[in-house]
């Protein structure tokens, strides 16, 4: 998890980060017998691909589920559970290069996600100040890298972005296909 900070360091100049966290809804058929549990705010049935990528856009992490935000994936996932628990191998609190004081690890986050000591959100967007403003814009940007991530993949796989509900569209089920399709492309 180190090696990840280190990357991300250099390129946003947003530290100790260990990546960024994102979610992405991915067009599924509605299962049968489900129900509305897949049918997402976007008025389509999908499930959630949650993934923390490091500085080469690379995913780290990768979870799918079929919660319909990212939020409530990440509360129910295996690495909150392994955060909590300490057992991840997350380095321990260092100062910054202008600093003495000890920070802890984090990875970046939107807004959905719940304010604990691992996700970095954004600041509300009324009446920030400068060193806020500053904060969101360095933010936005390590975010991006996940963005761009899923971004890589859709568009070699061009059926992520689709609802076609065919029989050649390999993600008409619930399954853990995506994410290791994720983990070959990167």
């Amino acid at each position: 998890m180190k090696s990840s900070h280190t990357g991300l360091r250099r390129l946003l100049e947003f530290s100790p980060n260990l990546g960024a966290l994102d979610g992405k809804h991915v067009a599924i058929k509605c299962p049968e017998d489900s129900g509305s549990i897949f049918y997402n705010y976007q008025c389509f049935y999908s499930i959630v691909l949650m993934a923390l990528v490091d500085a080469k856009y690379r995913f780290v992490w990768i979870d799918v589920g079929n919660e319909t935000s990212d939020a409530q994936l990440f509360n129910s996932c295996e690495l909150k559970q392994r955060l909590k628990s300490e057992i991840l191998g997350v380095p321990l609190p260092e100062p910054l290069s202008n600093d003495d004081e000890d920070i802890p690890y984090f990875f970046v986050a939107d807004e959905t996600f719940a304010m604990t000591t691992w996700p970095m959100k954004p600041y509300a967007r009324r009446a920030m100040a400068k060193q806020e403003r500053i904060y969101n814009y360095r933010l936005s940007q390590a975010r991006r890298l996940v963005e761009n991530a899923f971004g890589i993949p859709t568009n070699r796989f061009q059926c992520l972005l689709s609802t076609d509900h065919s029989p050649t569209n390999p993600f008409n089920r619930q399954d853990h296909g995506i994410g290791k399709l994720l983990l070959l492309v990167t």
